[in-house]
């Protein structure tokens, strides 16, 4: 065998290697995504029968209290917690917490003071989470139930820990079902993959990897395999989903039928059974997975009167649960029937079937990218072998085709944007609320930190460029984002916090300054192109799997982790750096991105040329403004209105789906219009997104708002640089210097506009973007009025050549 078969044989088992495990790693993804959502839902309702059994203590300790005991001297409460858990088959352990964190009692006392991880990570009185909060710590699950004294002021709180153990051994037979699903996938994967790698030609004349074939071939491939293996899945979680219903439901009935039968034993008939409303009704707001209860012949008890079904043949039969209750005093039996609630049964698996296709999505964009990258890096090693050429020269042909560039902005934008979904959230959590300071204007410090950082740090970073090259300064901007992310991760003060984000800000600007410096040193000019447009590409993909991703991963295993995740994720660009880019030659080029040695000599000229101040001030600064619509108030939004973290990934990725194909896509139907009205139609649509949320400001308004606002973006900026670029003061300072006027001043306008939108939620959600959505409507009218005679009068170029 020849030098040249042998290494294509080599590039062969890379790809077979390098696809197996891709496509793996999001089957491996998918399957975790889903059993961890079933073992979330599994908990919540096991927790349900639990918590109302627990609910019985407290009821006990608060009608004690109401009668002159106090919790800090009340005698006989260990034998209290003694006796109810040894009644329990699960529970290791009760105790009783004051609101000082004192342990004051518990079944066995093994130390004095609560964990103040569970108090920071939890609000443990449980105030803040209906009637009660919950948390995981050291393999044990922690329920804290609330005790009020007689004027329901908060007192203390019941605290039972259970065993995740016991979680996990309940879950253990569907994980292996799915495991062995995973398995049988991966081999036929596997089979498919070496036909088509070992029997099938993936080179072409120029003996070249096919890209378009190959990465063709793997989408669809990747797709039938996920599809597949969600199928499973879905399937298997959909029986376990209706056995653990059925249990739960079972015995939950059984804790309503022995407090029922208590009462009729003390000799009240079924038919005097009156004022049991406010118990069902309490039952069932503990209870989410149980939508009703039946008595026979006595009535039906549910929260939502609307909804109240007259009728239990209506109702599938694997919705019931029915228990018979004993004799009362008239020698009379009634048998109570409990609905399994149909919401909690079709959200569970709604949620399964947006994991699946959340995980398709982002898998598309890594896929993509890393296989690109494996073709281009392996393609570039057949050249070097053919042509015998010295190791230096093939690294420098490397980063000629401009493949590093694009994994260079894909992985540093998914480390950067990976907790960008739920920033205000963290701060939410970290945040001691201070008398006289807004909530929402503290909640947004990170965000504007991170704006104010870019600010400076965009302008020092191309005077850095210049002097030391962009090697070293993308390693710096690199540095800062592993070590910001890492520190967020551990810090718990909202001080500290912010600092952490404040040097995240200096790293990401740093960094993307660095990448394109990068793409424009390249010696050729088809090169530097091919560079520039991989950036921007690889930045899209970054900023898509990055925040979804993030966003997942948050609701399965706290912030933390994802932050830790962004630092190793900061690490492989660091490595590719090191290892693969060539010896740093982009000194001198960043005159023509966003920075130039000259700024402070041209500023007053810009300020005083009206027309391009008006342009800035009414359409630059609103459109920056709107992009913290889905980076502020959306993530700060779903903490009030409880929508899940991974619902505000899920609309970060449609609205980069939008901003990065529908856009542009709009841009082709808006051809025959000038720049001008481009621009003012961007802003309508922005507009009626806001005016959308206002109306109905539920998840769906939003992801309709986003969409519609990323459609805005997705042609709107490349049109407002084009219209500003033909304005007769930028064609007099040059267009690099205003280009980098109009940068500085849209990272002032995205800084301030945490502070726009906090104001908003001040006034109330919806009526505060009411309010955002006016002045945006009048910003544009006043510019539309004001440049009506821009093409004859002002220098603007009449009807500029329009953006295909």
């Amino acid at each position: 065998m020849s030098g040249d078969e042998r290494l294509k044989e080599k590039i062969k088992i890379h790809l077979l290697w390098t696809s197996i495990i891709l496509i793996f790693a999001v089957l491996a993804l998918t399957g975790w995504m889903n059993i961890n959502t079933f073992e979330q839902k599994y908990s919540e309702s096991k927790f349900s029968s639990i918590i109302l059994k627990g609910q019985k203590v407290t009821d006990k300790i608060e009608y004690s209290i109401r009668y002159g005991k106090q919790i800090e001297s009340y005698f006989g409460m260990n034998e209290l917690l003694i006796d109810w858990v040894e009644q329990q088959e699960i529970v290791e352990n009760a105790r009783i917490i004051l609101p000082d964190q004192k342990i004051k009692y518990a079944y066995y006392k093994d130390e004095s003071q609560l964990d103040q991880r569970l108090t920071e990570a939890n609000n443990f009185s449980g105030r803040e989470s209906g009637s009660f909060a919950k948390a995981e710590l050291n393999d044990q699950y922690h329920i804290f139930i609330p005790i009020k004294d007689k004027n329901n002021l908060w007192i203390g709180s019941f605290e039972i820990i259970l065993p995740s153990a016991y979680i996990s051994k309940n879950i253990e037979p569907y994980f292996q079902k799915l495991i062995n699903y995973l398995k049988i996938t991966i081999i036929f994967v596997l089979i498919i993959l070496i036909i088509y790698v070992l029997l099938l030609r993936p080179f072409n004349k120029k003996i070249e990897l096919k890209k378009s074939s190959i990465i063709m071939f793997l989408v669809i491939l990747m797709g039938i395999s996920q599809i597949t293996y969600g199928v499973c899945n879905y399937l298997t979680l959909k029986n376990a989903f209706t056995s653990i219903s059925k249990d739960t439901a079972t015995e939950i009935s059984k804790v309503v039928q022995e407090d029922i039968e208590a009462i009729v034993r003390q000799g009240v008939s079924y038919d005097q059974l009156y004022g049991l409303d406010n118990y069902m009704e309490d039952t069932l707001n503990i209870a989410s997975i149980i939508d009703s209860f039946w008595i026979e012949e006595t009535g039906f008890y549910r929260m939502n009167a609307e909804n109240q079904i007259n009728d239990l043949n209506s109702v599938d039969s694997k919705y019931l649960v029915k228990v018979s209750m004993g004799e009362d005093n008239k020698q009379q039996t009634r048998s109570l029937t409990t609905v399994i609630s149909k919401d909690f049964f079709n959200d569970s698996l709604r949620e399964i079937i947006l994991e699946i296709i959340t995980i398709f999505a982002i898998s598309f964009f890594l896929m993509i990218e890393v296989v690109l990258f494996l073709m281009v890096y392996l393609n570039k090693k057949m050249q070097v072998k053919q042509n015998e050429v010295k190791v230096n020269e093939e690294e420098e042909e490397i980063e000629d085709d401009g493949a590093v560039v694009r994994m260079l902005a894909f992985l540093t934008a998914a480390s950067c944007f990976l907790s960008v979904s739920f920033i205000p959230k963290v701060m939410n959590q970290l945040y001691r609320p201070i008398s006289g300071i807004s909530n929402e204007f503290i909640l947004g410090l990170p965000v504007s930190i991170v704006f104010f950082a870019g600010i400076f740090f965009t302008v020092i970073g191309g005077k850095w460029v210049d002097r030391q090259g962009w090697k070293k300064v993308l390693l710096a901007g690199l540095s800062c984002v592993l070590f910001s992310s890492v520190s967020a991760g551990m810090v718990q003060n909202a001080v500290l916090f912010v600092l952490t984000r404040g040097i995240y800000g200096i790293g990401y600007a740093l960094a993307f300054i660095a990448i394109r410096a990068y793409a424009v040193s390249l010696k050729k000019s088809s090169h530097k192109q091919a560079a520039l447009a991989a950036s921007t590409s690889g930045l899209y993909s970054g900023v898509n799997m990055g925040a979804v991703l993030g966003a997942m991963i948050m609701g399965k295993l706290g912030y933390e982790k994802v932050f830790f995740l962004s630092g190793i994720l900061a690490v492989i660009p660091i490595l590719i750096v090191i290892f693969l880019t060539p010896k740093d030659n982009a000194k001198k080029v960043t005159g023509s991105i966003e920075h130039n040695k000259n700024m402070g000599s041209i500023v007053p000229f810009l300020v005083k040329n009206k027309e391009m101040m008006q342009f800035l001030l009414l359409i630059t600064v609103p459109m920056a403004i709107s992009v913290l619509f889905l980076d502020f108030f959306v993530p700060t939004y779903a903490i009030v209105a409880n929508i899940s973290t991974a619902n505000v990934g899920r609309a970060y990725l449609i609205n980069g789906i939008c901003v990065a194909y529908i856009g542009p896509l709009f841009l082709k139907y808006l051809a025959r219009f000038g720049n001008r009205v481009k621009l003012i139609i961007a802003r309508i649509i922005t507009f009626c997104a806001y005016i959308v949320f206002a109306l109905f400001g539920n998840i769906l308004a939003i992801i309709i708002a986003v969409s519609m606002m990323g459609v805005a973006d997705g042609f709107g900026l490349v049109v407002e640089s084009e219209y500003f670029l033909n304005l007769k003061g930028v064609k007099k300072i040059g267009s690099g210097q205003a280009l980098a006027f109009m940068a500085t001043l849209r990272k002032i306008g995205q800084s301030f506009a945490p502070q726009v939108f906090a104001i908003a939620m001040g006034l109330g959600s919806m009526k505060g973007i009411f309010g955002v959505a006016l002045i945006s409507i009048a910003l544009t009218s006043l510019f539309t009025l004001i440049s009506y005679n821009f093409n004859k009068k002002n220098g603007v170029i009449k009807n500029a050549e329009n953006i295909g």
